[in-house]
């Protein structure tokens, strides 16, 4: 398996991202797995639960864009906790890396 993913309940509980996560960590130990890949941004509530973990921290930037047709969505994002999928973007960093080669 090359990912999976996990997402939080709807009301972010950290108690609840904190017992999936321990899960997660667990089997991915006795699998023998080097490593997990989470995505959460600084603002995120649950930012602090993962951090409890060993971790690397990567830092960069999210862009929002559009067709003009779409402009009206942006605007509607207010200024919510985005929540990344990590998996689609490690499969396209695999992607232009193989592209690179």
């Amino acid at each position: 398996m090359d990912g999976a993913g996990i997402a939080p309940d709807r009301d972010n509980a950290p108690g609840v991202f904190a017992a999936l996560l321990q899960q997660v960590y667990s089997l991915a130990a006795e699998r023998g797995l080097a490593y997990l890949v989470i995505g959460l941004t600084e603002r995120d509530p649950l930012l602090p639960t993962a951090s409890r973990y060993p971790h690397i921290a990567y830092y960069s930037r999210l862009y929002v864009a559009s067709w003009e047709d779409g402009r009206g969505f942006s605007t509607r994002l207010n200024n919510r906790v985005p929540y990344i999928e990590i998996a689609a973007l490690e499969q396209i960093g695999k992607t232009v890396s193989g592209v690179l080669q």
